[in-house]
């Protein structure tokens, strides 16, 4: 049986710093804290654990993956009066983009 589901982000930080973001794709839930411009190490959706670097710029929040495809860069900001979160995910000349309302 297949389990329709939507796809939701939550993006929490209460001084701009130190930072959670919770990613619910296909039933599967991953959450990773972080501090801004420090590298920290999370797990991907294979499994897989990979160093990252958060960064701000503005109203835009960026992680910067590395990996053996070389980096992935994920971007979140807010759009149409912060109704809509934009996702979009690069890792090289591949682009994802993923709009949650």
């Amino acid at each position: 049986m297949v389990k329709s589901t939507s796809p939701s982000v939550s993006i929490r930080t209460a001084d701009g710093k130190h930072w959670e973001v919770s990613f619910k794709i296909m039933g599967k839930t991953m959450e990773v804290k972080f501090d801004v411009g420090v590298e920290f190490e999370d797990k991907n959706f294979m499994g897989r654990v990979t160093k990252n670097v958060a960064a701000v710029d503005g109203e835009e929040l960026s992680i910067t993956t590395k990996s053996e495809k070389g980096d992935q860069v994920r971007t979140f900001r807010l759009i149409n009066g912060g109704q809509e979160l934009e996702v979009v995910s690069q890792i090289g000349i591949i682009f994802l983009h993923i709009l949650v309302s």
